[in-house]
């Protein structure tokens, strides 16, 4: 997931991301007629700073997961909708958090008197 180290230093990651990211950040930019939107504008609704923001444009790093779900916030869209893998890497990682934290999870959950569906 995003803000892991293994994928950030993934160029193909990292520019997958940026790819993703110009998309969203352009819809936007536009989609306030009358209204001046620039990066600037845009760190500031995130909570950072501008050359951050150029830097996840252009793939030199990427966000935290924290940040990542400020920036998905502001874009009004959904954090997958920024993530560089489809469903079927999605469905891996979730089948390795599965297998990792499972048994835990059940536990838990009979503790608390749910059950999951594992």
């Amino acid at each position: 997931m995003v803000g892991d180290k293994d994928r950030a230093f993934d160029p193909k990651y990292r520019s997958e991301f940026a790819k993703k990211f110009r998309e969203k950040y352009t819809q936007w930019k536009k989609s306030e007629t009358g209204c001046n939107r620039n990066q600037q504008m845009f760190a500031d609704l995130v909570g950072c700073n501008k050359n951050s923001i150029s830097d996840y444009m252009n793939g030199k790093t990427v966000p935290t997961k924290r940040r990542l779900r400020s920036i998905a916030e502001v874009l009004g869209c959904d954090v997958s909708e920024l993530l560089p893998f489809g469903h079927d890497e999605l469905y891996k990682y979730s089948q390795d958090f599965i297998n990792q934290y499972g048994d835990e999870l059940s536990r838990y959950a009979q503790k608390v008197g749910l059950s999951l569906f594992l």
